[in-house]
């Protein structure tokens, strides 16, 4: 397999490459004889690398390199045997609950020094961390043109666009939240390459080291510049977690700017364009109910549910409208109360006559 385009790999490109060789990550340039008589002849796999700029017009915006796996057909002979299970946006207010319910079970009451603190973590260049073996790397030979020749390098990481890499790195945070939670008494969680925690405020910072030094235990290095200050506004996977009214027994949770700025162009993006994918779809789900804390828009969401099983790429009018109504409520990005201690609210049920009709496809 190879392709024959020659245009040139934009400049975003070039320069990711070149970090990346400093890193020690990508090997030395190679050409297509050199890795058929390594490999063999149809024993590797070259897979194109492409970036896209990550951030809001408006704020800091950086690039980040992908690997096309999917056009080098290394997706498409990948079997999955694994569920991934990840926490939901709203963890750090469900372990804010958590500690409220132990300490009043505990003390019966909430101590004068029961103030909270949370903070985060990343990982530095979290899937360059981890490694394939070495019987794997004919896969994981990345392909590029500079100067009007199409070049190759072998890459010594996970590829960033790999269905493999995802469950492979998938293993390694839940293992050191695992530890930290079992062997260090943390209130840590982890979503990939991000990690969160919260302590009480007289301990806040030992506590913010010890999961630091904790995950460099297990190898992988930390983004220093990143995070690491223990505050009252928690600010994880796009949400703020507001901790000061913890001795009220509640918390407030709403979207960052960020997450609202990045759902609104999207929503806005699929209107003037007028068609949706089954890919686009599913972004665009899981940007809108991550935003909605509230829920207010659950029943316009079905309709983007809907427009996925059906077989055609152009938003009806009915879509039209659920997206209006989403943005809407997107736009007010209202914060929601969290109390915490309290007893489940009662389950309300609602009846109608439409629940049992059936849609076109009898479905």
């Amino acid at each position: 397999m190879d392709f024959p385009d020659t245009r040139e790999s934009p400049a975003e490109v070039l320069t990711e490459i070149e970090k990346e060789v400093k890193l020690g990550i990508l090997g030395a340039e190679r050409s297509k004889q050199s890795l058929d008589r390594e490999f063999g002849l149809g024993g590797w796999r070259p897979v194109p690398r492409f970036a896209i700029q990550q951030g809001a017009a408006w704020c800091e915006q950086s690039w980040r390199s992908i690997d096309d796996e999917k056009i080098a057909g290394v997706n498409m002979a990948t079997i999955l045997r694994e569920t991934i299970a990840l926490i939901a946006a709203d963890f750090p207010a469900r372990a804010l609950d958590a500690l409220f319910r132990l300490t009043m079970k505990l003390a019966g009451h909430l101590p004068a020094w029961a103030h909270v603190r949370a903070g985060t973590r990343d990982l530095k260049k979290g899937y360059k961390q981890l490694f394939p073996r070495r019987d794997q790397l004919a896969g994981n030979i990345i392909t590029y043109v500079r100067d009007s020749t199409r070049r190759y390098r072998i890459c010594t990481s996970l590829l960033f666009g790999a269905t493999s890499s995802v469950n492979h790195f998938n293993r390694l945070t839940p293992v050191m939240v695992a530890f930290q939670r079992r062997f260090l008494v943390l209130m840590a969680a982890g979503y990939f390459d991000d990690f969160w925690i919260q302590a009480w405020r007289d301990v806040a910072d030992p506590t913010m080291s010890l999961l630091t030094a904790s995950i460099h235990a297990f190898g992988a290095k930390v983004a220093m510049e990143k995070g690491g200050t223990m505050v009252s506004l928690s600010r994880f996977l796009g949400i703020y977690t507001q901790l000061d009214f913890f001795r009220e027994g509640k918390c407030l949770c709403y979207p960052t700017p960020a997450a609202i700025a990045k759902t609104t162009v999207a929503i806005q993006d699929r209107r003037e364009a007028g068609t949706m994918s089954e890919a686009q779809a599913s972004t665009l789900y899981s940007l809108a109910r991550w935003v909605d804390q509230l829920r207010l828009a659950l029943a316009a969401m079905q309709q983007i549910i809907m427009h996925r099983k059906q077989n055609t790429i152009k938003i009806s009018a009915v879509l039209e409208a659920a997206l209006a109504h989403i943005a809407a409520v997107v736009s007010l990005a209202l914060p929601r109360i969290v109390g915490l201690g309290r007893p489940a609210s009662a389950p309300i049920f609602v009846w109608t006559d439409a629940a049992e009709e059936k849609d076109a496809h009898g479905e």
